[in-house]
């Protein structure tokens, strides 16, 4: 099979990011483009998260065939590594050194020691059906969980059930980033009744070190209306992305917070279905959102954006080392996605059993 990759050069290519970011360093044009061969070879499965600890200690987390799948990039490639048989995948990871790494998803914990997986002992965390969705860790004794309705924190020793607001209906959580102990982000959406109807409306929660609090954002209709992810520049600014519906479409959905309110825009950028899905920000790297695009994978970096038309797909997953070291997970065609950028071009690459 032979796919071919469309990109458009310009820093303020996509207008609606730009807008809000400021000014996000430019890298180096073009990735590739044209058509590409795709890659050998490619595992069944799905990529949702991605942590680095380094350039030679990178993390991916998923599943394939059913069953959990984790992957390790080494410096030279990508290798899957054993872990315990769960059924149903993990869904995010958080990496705080080579010997201290989180990985969630269902009703699973698992830690990385630098050695091994384990799955550690937690109280009933899946109070829904898609249980864990999400994780941030700090350190060895601070790493928030997100199940779709409850919030989790490890103190080094258990895990503990955090309340939160009470806000609409049934409110759904995707998304967490955590600075320090004083300092969380959280994300999602809630259920609202207006006139009849049942809306979404998207959430973003701060935490303070001692409670969540809600951060007022502005509303972008009634359907589809949710933040998927979060990451924190500082304990005063963190970005959220994810999307809305206009018109019977999908658009892209942006918020830039503080501790008081968010900044949210969204559009039809770069196509009429776009709908983010990751993030990773910093004021050093420069900001990279991920998602599909017309149901095909989709980047957004400092300098253009990137989507890929071999076939129906996502990027779920982002992390930026460097300006020069970017890594995005996802799926394509039901097989892995794990796309690197080295500063000048985008590849794909392949991960080994």
């Amino acid at each position: 099979m032979r796919r071919t990759s469309t990109m458009v050069r310009g820093l303020v290519t996509f207008g609606v990011v730009a807008a809000l970011v400021g000014g996000t360093p430019a890298v180096a044009s073009p990735p590739r483009s044209g058509v590409v061969a795709s890659a050998p070879a490619a595992m069944s499965g799905t990529l949702y998260g991605i942590s680095a600890v380094s350039k030679k200690d990178v993390w991916a987390v998923g599943s394939s065939q059913g069953q959990a799948l984790i992957g390790h990039f080494d410096g030279t490639a990508w290798t899957r590594v054993a872990s315990p048989a769960i059924t149903g995948g993990l869904r995010a990871v958080s990496a705080v050194s080579g010997s201290d790494v989180w990985a969630v998803g269902g009703s699973v914990v698992e830690h990385w020691d630098g050695t091994s997986w384990t799955i550690v002992a937690t109280p009933s965390l899946a109070d829904r059906p898609d249980g864990l969705v999400a994780v941030s860790a700090v350190s060895a004794n601070d790493v928030w969980a997100v199940g779709s309705s409850s919030v989790w924190h490890w103190d080094g020793k258990r895990w503990t059930r955090v309340p939160t607001p009470g806000i609409g209906h049934y409110p759904e959580f995707n998304g967490i980033s955590a600075v320090s102990a004083t300092n969380a982000w959280l994300v999602g959406y809630y259920e609202e009744a207006v006139g009849g109807d049942e809306c979404e409306r998207n959430l973003v929660e701060h935490w303070d070190g001692t409670e969540w609090t809600v951060v007022p954002t502005a509303k972008m209709g009634c359907n589809w209306d949710q933040f998927r992810a979060v990451d924190a520049l500082s304990p005063t600014q963190a970005y959220a992305v994810g999307y809305y519906e206009y018109d019977y479409y999908k658009r892209t959905l942006f918020g830039s917070c503080d501790q008081t309110a968010c900044t949210v825009a969204g559009g039809s950028h770069p196509v009429e279905y776009t709908e983010f899905h990751g993030i990773s920000a910093s004021y050093a790297f420069g900001t990279w959102i991920v998602g599909a695009a017309n149901d095909a994978p989709f980047i957004a970096y400092p300098g253009g954006y990137l989507i890929l038309d071999g076939g129906d797909g996502v990027l779920y997953g982002v992390s930026a080392i460097s300006t020069s070291d970017v890594w995005a997970v996802g799926v394509e065609s039901a097989t892995i996605l794990i796309e690197h950028w080295n500063g000048k071009a985008w590849t794909q690459k392949t991960m080994t059993e």
